[in-house]
């Protein structure tokens, strides 16, 4: 069992997209910098990836106080365990009290086969963050049962605590231009023998659909539709050049794919305008769109709780309100 008194300080390990950081990147520096500001303690962020040498001072004015570049021509996306070969060695010398990371493909993998190196837990896609500052213990949070109820977990006995954020869980700090702090270049040590897979390449396509996380505009159709007439809601969203999206119910029902729920049990996301066509609103969705800026609702049932959140409203079939949107949009 680690003992707590050697260990200290946040440690972050961050992803990275060729010479710029990912939003997910971002958002748990954020969470990072707010819970070390309650702990007493500093952040330390790894960057890891092949083209970090610019990142240094990124990290810093967006919060880390020591930033550690790690450079090796196989930490490329999607190398799991290129990125667990750099980063257990740094984290056994460094030996902060928390590691964290965002829950993307690589964070979920990387979490507990960290947690199982190093004889500790792993706490996996939290949807909130939050620390007792007298234990010194880290508290995540998740939505369990359908999102009726939230579950909290800690790490009471091991260190480092190690946990993974759900994308757009956070909001990513507004980079402040005025902090300073220390930059250090990292030896990177992959061995071939490390690499159980060989990555031949990696090809990006474009994705059919705006992302959910960074979109300015949502629209999330729900039940008051049929899988035809689904089509309405990425109409709509399309027209305001934003992103589209399904309530739980209407991914459970066939109505959209799994990649596309917003709520507690999907996606999370924070546009400015969230457009509700059809859905309920229970608290599940709540949850995934509390950091909107204005909500809009559409909804038939002039008691759906989603009206008890929306600033706007439009009682209706949302199958006949959206095509008079459209209608407008297209005179406009």
């Amino acid at each position: 069992m680690a003992q707590r008194a050697d260990h200290r300080d946040i440690l972050v390990v961050l992803e990275t997209r060729g010479d710029h950081f990912p939003k997910t990147s971002l958002e748990v520096l954020s969470k990072a910098r707010e819970l070390a500001d309650g702990l007493g303690c500093r952040v330390e962020a790894l960057v890891l990836g092949t083209d970090v040498e610019g990142l240094g001072e990124v990290a810093i004015h967006q919060g880390a106080d020591i930033v550690l570049l790690g450079r090796h021509e196989e930490l490329t996306i999607g190398n799991i365990d290129a990125y667990f070969a750099a980063a257990l060695p740094v984290v056994k010398e460094r030996k902060p009290e928390i590691v964290l990371m965002s829950a993307t493909p690589l964070g979920l993998d990387l979490a507990p086969r960290l947690g199982a190196a190093l004889g500790t837990g792993a706490l996996s896609d939290a949807t909130k963050l939050d620390v007792d500052e007298t234990d010194r213990l880290l508290i995540a949070k998740r939505l369990t049962y359908d999102g009726s109820v939230e579950a909290a977990a800690t790490i009471p006995r091991h260190r480092p605590q190690i946990a993974s954020l759900r994308p757009g869980a956070a909001r990513p700090g507004f980079p402040d231009d005025s902090r300073y702090g220390s930059v250090e270049s990292l030896d990177v040590d992959v061995p071939k023998a490390a690499l159980k897979v060989q990555l031949l390449g990696i090809e990006d396509e474009p994705l059919p659909e705006a992302p959910l996380e960074s979109a300015e505009v949502v629209v999330t159709g729900g039940l008051g539709f049929t899988k035809d007439e689904f089509a309405l809601v990425q109409q709509l969203a399309h027209a305001l050049n934003g992103a589209w999206g399904a309530s739980r119910a209407a991914v459970q029902f066939g109505l959209a794919p799994a990649e596309r729920q917003v709520g507690a049990t999907g996606h999370h996301v924070a546009p400015k305008l969230y457009v509700a066509a059809g859905v309920s609103g229970q608290f599940e969705h709540y949850y995934g769109i509390r950091d909107a800026d204005t909500v809009v609702g559409i909804n038939a049932d002039k008691k759906a709780p989603i009206f008890r959140y929306a600033q706007y409203g439009l009682i209706g079939d949302a199958r006949e309100i959206i095509p008079k949107i459209l209608e407008y949009l297209k005179k406009e």
